[in-house]
């Protein structure tokens, strides 16, 4: 009970971080997870019901959020969907409320709440995954328009109680939580401020393993990748029903409500425990840390390559009932201190002042550092610090051994030279370039090489792909010759590309919100006329798709046939329609997206190929570009192929690099498919079919 009571104050004493609605008593939303209070649903349900509850541990139980008009339906729609899981439904209790507590808005939007108790001839680890079946299948099956089903919490060891309310009001709109038999060893309280989503009573946290202060920045592009992965994800638990629970991320849920659906998966489909499926999802800042053990550092990349982090400034608290704990993002940008006492009990909140202890029973004050994870383990009744955590975690699996399947840029690059090296190219040290190379060509789709040698008047390719001398001498040139990005004014006054006269490129309509390979081709014969784009790029997603079935692994989709019969469609448009071709028929797990590119040349075309999933980018006109520039005098003559693909790539980092930090996202693969775009111009039949 002391529990309960201290969460309460805390809770109460963070109302100031929570917002309200205009009626100034409906809160954005405010709750408490606590583990399950078996004795007081014991006492409660035989009380009421005449129901004999199994021992803690043996039943699961959850509020569950329906509306009065068809709310007998979906119960009766849930025990049949129970019944198909093997598992029984002992009874519904509708949860007791005080309505008089709370606001307008809150009332003109409350839900009926009703808990179901259900239960099971299996043992834990069977019931327990069963429950989680029930949960998503449930989900998937009962909504419907005009009919409200929303499952707060379903489990075997916690219960979740929130509501469109301010952390006041929390405690006095559930009676359950005044009772003295209602006792816990843990609680977790959020009171919330919306951010990215309007409040809702289902959007109110905790969530189901999940209480959240921040944003997660890089979210379209984790759902997008995460419905992408359904088609190459295999469970040893669930084997053939794992298709029963997608899909992994719920419709219309916000940032943190996806972020609790994957972690949820992760951790009871995965076969992880949930520190490590933290640790999977927000990772620490690994790549340049030197002081960091190799084991631990090959989790991290082998994680990257698993999953993409989910990016942005986050303090996660989160907990299954035996761990609880919390992690901030690699930034630190998130507050969090903690306190140890003497009689063993931990108190972690977002700010100090907010519990009141005594000085001489403090055993640790510290704060949560960037990167960092915060845990206790409530079974061996013990606080395991990070180091530890993460180090045993690393140990678990051959992670090191796994890493040397990996297929690099640098591979392909080496087989490549090995099978052309008989290949004159324009200087001796081109064998230590580990990027593209400029060689030397007789011609290019009906460009000789005495054309292909000047830039202007000569390469007719530079004015297909809308190059111009403003391009060359204030973009390029800088970036090729000093390794720097042009300087400009922050923000853009150019004016928005679908206002232009001129004929813009397709990127310039997107400005930023603050193994085994096939050549896919990307040109339709000019004969076609204009109608021949819309049939090119269905035959374009429809050929990655088949050759992913095939089990390619590394598509290329090439524009280099591009020349007098042959028109180019923009490298963007073909990307972004076969990025959700692949996502929709999910196949785009089982390859890599690899661009070859005369069109994208500026940092904002790589950011915005980039955000939309490319795994990478050879813009081949750039660096013939770059040869022809030196042998017209314009570059230095010294400057070697590596020298010059060295300073325009070291540019891009840079310049990617600035745009990446001004969005609070810290890694490329969180950037990557991100799509943290906004489209100004373009139609909603380009919109839905490429970058939707």
């Amino acid at each position: 009970m002391k529990i309960v009571r201290d969460a309460e104050t805390l809770s109460s004493r963070m109302n100031h971080r929570g917002a309200c609605a205009c009626d100034n008593d409906t809160g954005d939303g405010a709750g408490v997870l606590t583990a399950i209070p078996h004795t007081f649903y014991a006492h409660e349900l035989k009380k009421t019901h005449n129901v004999d509850l199994p021992p803690y541990g043996k039943y699961a139980t959850g509020i569950i959020y329906l509306d009065k008009a068809h709310h007998d339906e979906s119960e009766r729609q849930f025990t049949e969907l129970a019944k198909e899981c093997n598992l029984d439904v002992l009874c519904w209790r509708t949860v007791p409320t005080v309505i008089g507590s709370i606001g307008e808005v809150a009332r003109n939007s409350e839900p009926l709440m009703r808990q179901v108790f259900l239960t099971g001839n299996l043992d834990h680890q069977l019931l327990n995954k069963q429950v989680f079946m029930l949960r998503k299948r449930s989900t998937h099956k009962i909504p419907k328009p005009g009919v409200r089903f929303y499952i707060c919490s379903l489990s075997l060891s916690v219960v979740v109680y929130k509501g469109l309310l301010t952390s006041d009001q929390l405690w006095s709109y559930f009676p359950d939580l005044k009772s003295p038999t209602y006792d816990t060893y843990l609680a977790l309280v959020h009171t919330r401020f919306s951010t990215n989503t309007f409040p809702s009573w289902e959007r109110a946290h905790p969530l189901r393993y999940l209480a959240h202060n921040g944003e997660i920045n890089t979210l379209r592009g984790n759902v997008n990748f995460m419905k992408a992965r359904e088609g190459v994800m295999e469970s040893p638990i669930f084997g053939k029903n794992l298709k029963s629970l997608y899909p992994v991320v719920e419709p219309n849920m916000s940032d943190s409500g996806s972020f609790d659906c994957v972690l949820e998966f992760l951790v009871n489909a995965g076969t992880r425990s949930l520190p490590e499926a933290v640790m999977t999802m927000v990772p620490e800042a690994w790549q340049n840390d030197k002081t960091m053990p190799k084991e631990k550092r090959d989790f991290y990349h082998w994680s990257a390559c698993a999953m993409e982090p989910w990016d942005g400034p986050a303090l996660l608290t989160f907990t299954d009932g035996r761990y609880i704990g919390a992690t901030l993002d690699r930034n630190g940008l998130r507050p969090s201190r903690f306190y140890v006492l003497e009689d063993n009990i931990m108190v972690m909140a977002s700010e100090v002042g907010v519990y009141d202890v005594d000085p001489s029973k403090i055993v640790l004050k510290s704060r949560l550092k960037p990167g960092r994870m915060l845990l206790v383990d409530t079974q061996e009744k013990t606080i395991i610090q990070d180091v530890e955590l993460k180090l045993n975690i690393a140990r678990s699996r051959p992670h090191s051994e796994w890493l040397k399947e990996q297929i690099l840029l640098e591979d392909l690059r080496e087989t490549h030279l090995k099978k052309y090296k008989a290949l004159p190219t324009m200087d001796d040290d081109i064998s230590t370039l580990k990027g593209c190379s400029i060689q030397r060509v007789a011609s290019v789709n009906g460009i000789n090489e005495k054309a292909l040698a000047r830039m202007w008047g000569g390469d007719k390719r530079l004015s297909m792909f809308s190059y111009t001398i403003e391009t060359v001498n204030l973009l390029l040139l800088p970036m090729i010759q000093s390794k720097k990005e042009a300087l400009g004014s922050m923000g853009n006054d150019a004016p928005l590309a679908c206002l232009s006269l001129f004929q813009p490129l397709l990127y310039d309509y997107f400005k930023q919100l603050f193994a085994q390979s096939k050549i896919i081709d990307i040109t339709f014969d000019k004969k076609e006329g204009p109608k021949g784009l819309s049939i090119a790029l269905d035959r374009i997603c429809e050929e990655s798709c088949k050759a992913a079935q095939e089990n390619y692994q590394l598509l290329i989709l090439s524009d280099r046939k591009s020349g007098p019969h042959r028109v180019p469609v923009s490298t963007l448009l073909a990307l972004g329609a076969v990025h959700h071709y692949l996502i929709e028929e999910r196949q785009r797990m089982k390859v890599g997206l690899i661009l070859e590119t005369g069109e994208a040349r500026e940092v904002h075309h790589m950011c915005v190929l980039l955000g939309y999933g490319a795994d990478a980018i050879c813009p081949y006109l750039i660096f013939e570009m770059a040869g022809a520039l030196r042998n017209e005098g314009v570059v230095d003559r010294t400057l070697t192929d590596a020298v010059l693909f060295k300073n325009y790539v070291e540019a891009m980092d840079r310049g990617i690099s600035k745009v990446m930090a001004k969005m609070g996202i810290s890694t490329l693969p969180s950037y990557k498919g991100a799509q943290i775009f906004e489209a100004v111009g373009l139609s909603d039949e380009v919109i839905e079919k490429c970058f939707k």
